[in-house]
């Protein structure tokens, strides 16, 4: 494909008739032909004009091969004329069929890891800020390097690549680092490492229901109050419980002052034994 001046070739992928013209007219120019292109819905009609009738064959190789190196998806039917110039009709007529070629779906590719399509997807979401972009991708980690003219603009760039990329899921990338600079220049002006994965540290918490832990606490309580009514050392000592519960909060206090009473009522009654046995030997006569 010639392409005699710069972006002639992009304007005639969208389609532009002019663009095409202008790159058939630069492939037969030496051969003193002159090409006029109109197109009509995704039909291109070419004619070709020269001294002498231009060549059939070598005029439709040439215009085939233009096209298909051009890749256009605008046009589906090509028709072709020559004739000698000044003629009002057509000396030969030619036709043939561009085969639709299929648009590469960057958005796929660039999900399973291709570097030049994740190039691409990032070029295009950073048109309007005249932003290149260097990618590669090693050992889970996307390198990004953007450059212009004048350093891109972390604050408003580095949401907009990392949010697309996030988006994307590319596989076996956890994360991305992102960098800028000027073209040339050999280190970047900032630098920028994200987590693609986001961690979740989660603690699970289980609820406790109120009424297990009261029911609980009630079977504790209760066993204190559960005393067993078989006569022992202590039970003789401090007789048996076997009274109706108190309320649960009442009864350790309630045990207490019982367990007080009992201690009181002993020491009494010791005391008393004493003073008896005391008063007895002091009646009792003494012998030498």
């Amino acid at each position: 494909m010639t392409d005699c001046k710069p972006g002639t070739s992009k304007l005639a992928k969208q389609g532009d008739t002019q663009a095409i013209a202008a790159l058939i007219n630069c492939s037969l120019q030496s051969k003193g032909i002159t090409a006029r292109v109109s197109l009509k819905q995704d039909c291109l009609k070419i004619m070709l004009e020269a001294v002498q009738v231009p060549d059939k064959q070598m005029s439709v190789e040439l215009i085939h091969k233009e096209l298909m190196d051009v890749g256009t998806n605008t046009i589906k039917q090509v028709k072709v004329f020559g004739r000698e110039i000044g003629e009002d009709f057509p000396s030969w007529q030619a036709e043939f069929e561009v085969p639709t070629q299929a648009t590469p779906d960057f958005t796929e590719l660039a999900k399973q890891g291709n570097t030049d399509a994740i190039r691409i997807l990032i070029a295009q979401w950073l048109e309007p800020q005249n932003v290149t972009a260097k990618v590669s991708l090693k050992d889970s980690c996307l390198r990004v390097m953007l450059e212009a003219v004048e350093v891109p603009n972390q604050q408003t760039i580095v949401p907009l690549v990392f949010g697309n990329v996030k988006d994307l899921g590319i596989q076996g990338c956890t994360k991305i680092k992102l960098s800028g600079r000027e073209p040339g220049d050999d280190f970047p002006d900032w630098q920028q490492d994200l987590e693609l994965e986001e961690q979740t540290n989660s603690t699970e918490i289980v609820p406790v229901e109120s009424s297990t832990l009261v029911s609980k606490t009630a079977t504790q309580e209760s066993g204190l109050a559960e005393l067993p009514s078989e006569s022992s050392f202590w039970g003789s000592m401090f007789g048996t419980f076997t009274e109706r519960p108190e309320p649960l909060v009442a009864q350790p206090l309630m045990l207490v002052v019982r367990l007080l009473a009992r201690l009181l009522g002993l020491l009494g009654r010791s005391v008393v034994q004493l003073y008896k046995l005391a008063a007895r030997s002091l009646k009792q006569p003494r012998s030498f």
